[in-house]
């Protein structure tokens, strides 16, 4: 189930204009129909599999080499929250009977997304999973090059190896410190890649480079000065207390991808965690909803400057989270660098009516 009423409000109200449409109503209604086992149940029946009653808005573009974003042609994609319970150590991905066990499931978080393209809303077009951080180090990096070839079917992982084995959580030098952990993972089912989010936990671009490099094989070619143009730009994010900042790399049926990517999102919640009130602890609520606060301008205000947000949309998403009519959420922003040029992702979404109980 997805409420869909609240989101007709929120269309109604035209608040958000360039972030959220008639359109947008008609295509979840299309995948809705399209999965009737999925989204029989509302998220707090018994036997519902779903986390909430929203969705996430995807919405990917590409920045023209001449044009920019004038006139941009909006790819929209919108993911659903499910739980996907399994024993520990253990994953099934949606729609496959094949159990997967790997060590590094053991830090699964439980929830998935499932995304779906809403010109082909029949097909899954991409599962999201997330990981509690955990340290990298000979024995991890195998088993991600494990389960990464499981997912792909490419047995051949040793472009990945060359990326990962430089990234080393129990080394004397950077012992605890977590800096390149797999912190998410993305299946593209549409072209059976993988991409890997690994987290900057320290607040800077140190090393960052050294993995451009290696993924573009030399620093000569335009792959490589563009992805490095884009860590120029996100500079003061990776600096920023408030803004977590995350890079990721693609591995597919040729190897690992001449694609890099980085992720930035608000550090903190906005709003008290599920099951608790602003009340319990105000100073902390307030701190925390101010860093929130903070990072969100920061990012939208960079993004401007950088021209990498269409027209209109700045505005609309430092206030998205104000939302009257619904509980509304914002994701990240994500711009990978290829060859051709820049590719970019804006996620945003809501969880349900105003003030509900779904988690968040």
């Amino acid at each position: 189930m997805v409420d869909l009423e609240s989101l007709e409000r929120l269309v109604s109200a035209n608040d958000y204009p360039h972030l959220v449409s008639q359109v947008d109503v008609d295509n979840i209604r299309s995948i809705v129909n399209a999965h009737p086992s999925l989204f029989e149940k509302s998220w707090d029946e018994r036997g519902s599999k779903r986390r909430d009653s929203g969705t996430v808005f995807i919405r990917e573009y590409i920045q023209d080499p001449m044009n920019g974003l004038k006139d941009v042609d909006i790819k929209n994609l919108y993911g659903f929250f499910f739980t996907a319970t399994a024993q520990v150590g253990q994953y099934q991905s949606y729609g496959d009977s094949y159990v997967h066990r790997n060590p590094i499931l053991n830090y699964f978080l439980g929830n998935r997304v499932l995304v779906f393209d809403a010109d082909n809303p029949t097909e899954v077009y991409e599962e999201h999973i997330d990981f509690e951080t955990f340290p990298m180090f000979s024995a991890s990096r195998k088993y991600i090059c494990e389960f990464v070839s499981a997912l792909t079917g490419n047995q051949d992982t040793s472009s990945l190896e060359v990326i990962l084995d430089k990234i080393d959580s129990l080394d004397p030098s950077t012992e605890d410190n977590f800096d390149f952990s797999l912190n998410y993972l993305v299946h593209k089912k549409y072209n059976n890649s993988v991409e890997l989010h690994l987290y900057k936990s320290a607040n800077d671009d140190t090393g960052v480079e050294d993995i451009i490099a290696d993924v573009a094989g030399s620093k000569r070619t335009k792959f490589f000065n563009n992805s490095k143009s884009s860590v120029t730009c996100m500079g003061s994010n990776y600096t920023d207390d408030n803004t977590n900042v995350l890079i990721d790399i693609t591995f597919g049926q040729e190897g690992l991808e001449k694609n890099f990517g980085q992720s930035m999102m608000p550090m903190k919640k906005r709003n008290a965690p599920t099951g608790t009130l602003s009340t319990d602890n105000m100073q902390q609520y307030n701190e925390f909803r101010n860093n929130h606060n903070s990072s969100m301008v920061s990012m939208s205000d960079n993004l401007e400057n950088f021209q990498w947000l269409p027209e209109g949309w700045k505005k609309e998403l430092q206030t998205w989270e104000d939302c009257r009519w619904t509980e509304n959420v914002f994701a990240t922003f994500k711009v990978n660098a290829r060859h051709e040029g820049n590719t970019f992702r804006l996620a945003y979404g809501f969880v349900g009516k105003k003030n509900g109980n779904e988690p968040s």
